[in-house]
Protein backbone atom coordinates (compact mmCIF):
# COMPACT_ATOMS: atom_id res chain seq x y z
CA UNK A 1 0.00 0.00 0.00
CA UNK A 2 2.93 2.84 1.16
CA UNK A 3 4.85 1.49 -1.99
CA UNK A 4 1.70 1.79 -4.22
CA UNK A 5 1.26 5.62 -2.92
CA UNK A 6 5.12 6.47 -3.81
CA UNK A 7 5.75 5.13 -6.85
CA UNK A 8 1.94 7.15 -7.59
CA UNK A 9 3.64 10.31 -6.37
CA UNK A 10 7.27 9.48 -8.33
CA UNK A 11 5.05 9.38 -11.19
CA UNK A 12 3.30 12.83 -10.44
CA UNK A 13 6.51 14.24 -10.46
CA UNK A 14 7.95 13.17 -13.18
CA UNK A 15 5.10 14.02 -14.87
CA UNK A 16 5.23 18.04 -13.62
CA UNK A 17 6.94 20.36 -15.45
CA UNK A 18 10.26 21.49 -14.04
CA UNK A 19 8.13 25.31 -13.36
CA UNK A 20 5.78 23.01 -11.23
CA UNK A 21 8.11 20.82 -9.81
CA UNK A 22 9.86 24.06 -8.06
CA UNK A 23 6.87 25.34 -7.05
CA UNK A 24 5.91 22.02 -4.82
CA UNK A 25 9.56 22.01 -3.68
CA UNK A 26 8.99 25.57 -2.84
CA UNK A 27 5.79 25.08 -0.93
CA UNK A 28 6.96 22.00 0.17
CA UNK A 29 10.00 23.68 1.98
CA UNK A 30 8.01 26.70 3.15
CA UNK A 31 5.72 24.44 4.74
CA UNK A 32 8.24 22.46 6.75
CA UNK A 33 9.95 26.12 7.88
CA UNK A 34 6.63 27.52 9.45
CA UNK A 35 5.84 23.74 10.89
CA UNK A 36 9.69 23.66 12.26
CA UNK A 37 9.33 27.59 13.39
CA UNK A 38 6.18 26.68 14.94
CA UNK A 39 7.45 24.16 17.09
CA UNK A 40 10.41 25.87 17.88
CA UNK A 41 8.49 28.74 18.93
CA UNK A 42 6.06 26.38 20.95
CA UNK A 43 9.09 24.80 22.48
CA UNK A 44 10.46 28.26 23.71
CA UNK A 45 7.13 29.63 25.07
CA UNK A 46 6.56 26.45 27.31
CA UNK A 47 10.31 26.40 28.56
CA UNK A 48 9.91 30.01 29.42
CA UNK A 49 6.98 29.50 31.10
CA UNK A 50 8.27 26.32 32.74
CA UNK A 51 11.27 28.37 33.72
CA UNK A 52 9.69 31.26 34.65
CA UNK A 53 7.54 28.60 37.23
CA UNK A 54 10.78 27.29 38.31
CA UNK A 55 11.95 30.04 39.74
CA UNK A 56 8.76 31.33 41.45
CA UNK A 57 8.54 27.28 42.93
CA UNK A 58 12.19 28.54 43.74
CA UNK A 59 11.45 31.68 45.12
CA UNK A 60 8.31 29.89 47.11
CA UNK A 61 10.96 27.00 48.14
CA UNK A 62 13.43 29.93 49.95
CA UNK A 63 10.45 31.61 51.62
CA UNK A 64 8.79 28.42 53.57
CA UNK A 65 12.82 27.37 54.24
CA UNK A 66 12.92 31.23 56.00
CA UNK A 67 9.67 30.39 57.65
CA UNK A 68 10.82 27.08 58.97
CA UNK A 69 13.90 28.18 60.27
CA UNK A 70 12.11 31.20 62.05
CA UNK A 71 9.29 28.69 63.90
CA UNK A 72 12.04 26.70 64.89
CA UNK A 73 14.12 28.86 66.49
CA UNK A 74 10.83 30.74 67.92
CA UNK A 75 9.85 27.05 69.10
CA UNK A 76 13.23 27.02 71.23
CA UNK A 77 13.16 30.01 72.03
CA UNK A 78 9.55 29.17 73.70
CA UNK A 79 10.82 26.13 75.16
CA UNK A 80 13.39 28.42 76.99
CA UNK A 81 11.07 30.52 78.07
CA UNK A 82 8.67 28.29 79.45
CA UNK A 83 11.71 26.83 81.32
CA UNK A 84 12.63 30.56 82.87
CA UNK A 85 8.89 31.14 83.75
CA UNK A 86 8.47 27.59 85.37
CA UNK A 87 11.70 28.32 87.26
CA UNK A 88 10.52 31.21 88.85
CA UNK A 89 6.92 31.26 88.90
CA UNK A 90 6.40 34.58 91.68
CA UNK A 91 8.09 36.62 89.87
CA UNK A 92 7.49 40.09 90.18
CA UNK A 93 8.53 43.10 87.84
CA UNK A 94 8.33 45.86 90.50
CA UNK A 95 10.11 43.37 93.15
CA UNK A 96 12.97 43.02 90.64
CA UNK A 97 13.26 46.49 90.13
CA UNK A 98 13.56 47.62 93.89
CA UNK A 99 16.24 44.71 94.36
CA UNK A 100 17.90 46.32 91.04
CA UNK A 101 18.22 49.75 91.74
CA UNK A 102 19.03 49.09 95.70
CA UNK A 103 21.90 46.58 94.81
CA UNK A 104 23.42 48.88 92.56
CA UNK A 105 22.45 52.25 94.66
CA UNK A 106 21.29 54.49 92.51
CA UNK A 107 17.78 56.20 92.18
CA UNK A 108 15.72 56.17 89.16
CA UNK A 109 13.52 58.93 88.75
CA UNK A 110 9.47 58.88 90.29
CA UNK A 111 6.47 56.79 88.01
CA UNK A 112 8.18 53.75 86.84
CA UNK A 113 5.86 51.29 87.09
CA UNK A 114 5.19 47.89 85.18
CA UNK A 115 3.04 48.26 82.22
CA UNK A 116 1.30 45.40 80.15
CA UNK A 117 2.69 45.10 76.64
CA UNK A 118 2.37 43.26 73.48
CA UNK A 119 0.21 39.53 73.90
CA UNK A 120 2.19 37.12 72.23
CA UNK A 121 0.45 33.54 70.82
CA UNK A 122 2.31 30.27 71.53
CA UNK A 123 2.73 27.85 68.99
CA UNK A 124 0.89 25.47 71.33
CA UNK A 125 -2.97 26.39 71.69
CA UNK A 126 -4.17 27.70 74.66
CA UNK A 127 -1.25 29.69 76.20
CA UNK A 128 -0.46 33.09 75.80
CA UNK A 129 2.12 35.37 77.26
CA UNK A 130 2.38 38.62 77.96
CA UNK A 131 5.39 41.07 77.57
CA UNK A 132 5.46 43.35 80.86
CA UNK A 133 7.25 46.54 80.36
CA UNK A 134 9.28 48.99 82.85
CA UNK A 135 10.54 52.27 81.45
CA UNK A 136 13.19 53.91 84.64
CA UNK A 137 15.13 56.95 83.99
CA UNK A 138 18.53 57.23 85.84
CA UNK A 139 20.18 60.92 85.97
CA UNK A 140 23.74 62.27 86.93
CA UNK A 141 25.21 58.60 86.44
CA UNK A 142 28.62 57.81 84.70
CA UNK A 143 29.24 55.53 81.96
CA UNK A 144 30.93 53.24 84.13
CA UNK A 145 27.73 52.49 86.04
CA UNK A 146 25.48 52.01 83.14
CA UNK A 147 27.91 49.38 81.99
CA UNK A 148 27.53 47.38 85.37
CA UNK A 149 23.70 48.02 85.17
CA UNK A 150 23.66 46.09 81.66
CA UNK A 151 26.42 43.33 82.73
CA UNK A 152 24.23 42.28 85.93
CA UNK A 153 20.50 42.98 83.20
CA UNK A 154 22.45 40.55 81.04
CA UNK A 155 23.22 38.08 83.53
CA UNK A 156 19.24 37.67 84.66
CA UNK A 157 17.45 35.34 82.35
CA UNK A 158 14.03 36.43 82.74
CA UNK A 159 14.44 39.96 82.18
CA UNK A 160 15.52 41.78 79.00
CA UNK A 161 16.55 44.82 77.21
CA UNK A 162 14.07 46.22 75.55
CA UNK A 163 15.16 49.91 74.93
CA UNK A 164 17.71 52.09 75.62
CA UNK A 165 18.54 55.50 75.35
CA UNK A 166 21.45 57.46 76.49
CA UNK A 167 22.18 61.42 76.43
CA UNK A 168 25.08 63.60 77.86
CA UNK A 169 25.14 66.04 80.49
CA UNK A 170 26.65 69.11 80.74
CA UNK A 171 28.54 67.84 83.98
CA UNK A 172 30.39 64.75 82.29
CA UNK A 173 27.82 62.45 83.22
CA UNK A 174 24.85 60.72 81.69
CA UNK A 175 21.43 59.90 81.58
CA UNK A 176 19.84 56.89 80.32
CA UNK A 177 16.25 55.53 79.89
CA UNK A 178 16.07 51.90 80.32
CA UNK A 179 13.00 49.60 78.98
CA UNK A 180 13.43 46.65 80.94
CA UNK A 181 11.08 43.93 79.65
CA UNK A 182 9.40 40.45 81.03
CA UNK A 183 7.35 37.87 79.62
CA UNK A 184 4.92 36.12 81.77
CA UNK A 185 1.64 33.52 81.30
CA UNK A 186 -1.36 35.90 80.04
CA UNK A 187 -3.99 34.37 82.39
CA UNK A 188 -7.33 34.43 80.40
CA UNK A 189 -10.11 35.82 82.43
CA UNK A 190 -13.10 33.35 82.26
CA UNK A 191 -16.39 34.61 82.62
CA UNK A 192 -19.00 32.12 84.23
Amino acid sequence: MITNQIAELTQYLQALSKKQLRQHITIAIAGVAVLAFSISYYIYYESSTLVAQLKKLNTTTNKIALITAQNEALQQEEIKIKAILNANPNFNMSTYFERFYTKHAIKPEPNWKPEEGAIIESTQEGIKYQEILLQATFKNQTMQKLVTLLQDIYQEPIIYLKALEVSSSPNRTISFELTLATKQYKREVVEE
